[in-house]
């Protein structure tokens, strides 16, 4: 059953892992509007793919060198790309709502 959990989590993270990979070329694009640059709410956007690449990353490191996929340790290990997606849900709705969805707010 937890061999099958994890496969799972692999396909589902997997595909949230390529739409990251296409968010990173547009974070780039956040900064256009004057005085983004100072916002930590735009940067905290824009890293968001990073930060969930990087839990994936982590996340499939440490599933691939189990022994057992049936481990209750691989499966504790599969929750960790939620933090990524947690970092990417949170900066959209801060942006949203502290910033009216505005790249150069001062918040």
């Amino acid at each position: 059953m937890h061999a099958l959990l994890v496969g799972l989590a692999r396909a589902i993270f997997g595909f949230a892992a390529a739409i990251a990979v296409l968010g990173l070329f547009a974070a780039g694009l956040v900064f256009d509007a004057p005085g983004s640059t100072e916002s930590t709410l735009t940067w905290c956007f824009a890293a968001s793919p990073i930060v969930y690449l990087v839990t994936y990353a982590v996340f499939r490191w440490k599933t691939r060198r189990s022994v057992d996929a049936a481990d209750r340790l691989v499966l504790r290990w599969a929750i960790l790309p939620l933090l990524g997606l947690a970092w990417v849900v949170t900066a959209i709705v801060a942006l949203q709502v502290l910033c009216d969805g505005k790249f150069a707010c001062r918040h």
